[in-house]
């Protein structure tokens, strides 16, 4: 496996029981799709000019997830990501997947991963942190039913 898989897998297995106070969307939850895609698409662009590695992370995700969860029709999902550009169109759709049990506030804890580490992981090595991501979940999910 490659260094950005070991990377990425090290900072899925992070269990900090530190609190950690969750980013919330760069956007207004009541904005239009538009205005919460421009608004998203200018903080992942700012972050990434100001190296900010937990913000662009962050808001990367929120991305993901207004492409692939909050697009009302695949039209939609598509006109708008093909405004990205493609590195952050398939970064900000992976790191969704990897997150998308696991939320934001796990996200928050990663200690190194960058979303070059995410962009840069083969498909064979995403769909094992995907397997790994869900295990997770269902852990913490049974742990959480005792």
């Amino acid at each position: 496996m490659s260094n950005h898989y070991r990377v990425v897998l090290e900072d899925l297995l992070q269990d900090s029981t530190q609190d950690i106070t969750e980013i919330p969307p760069p956007y207004n939850i009541e904005a239009s799709y538009e205005e919460k895609f421009e608004v998203t698409y200018r903080a992942i662009q700012r972050a990434s000019r100001l190296r900010r590695r937990m913000l662009l992370l962050v808001n990367a995700f929120y991305m993901g997830k207004l492409l692939e969860f909050d697009a009302e029709t695949p039209a939609t999902r598509h006109l708008f990501a093909a405004r990205l550009t493609s590195y952050y169109r398939i970064a900000s759709v992976r790191l969704y997947y990897l997150y998308e049990h696991l939320g934001v506030n796990h996200l928050m804890r990663s200690t190194s991963m960058t979303l070059a580490d995410i962009r840069n992981l083969t498909a064979v090595e995403l769909d094992e942190l995907m397997l790994e991501s869900l295990r997770i979940f269902n852990g913490v999910e049974n742990l959480e039913e005792e």
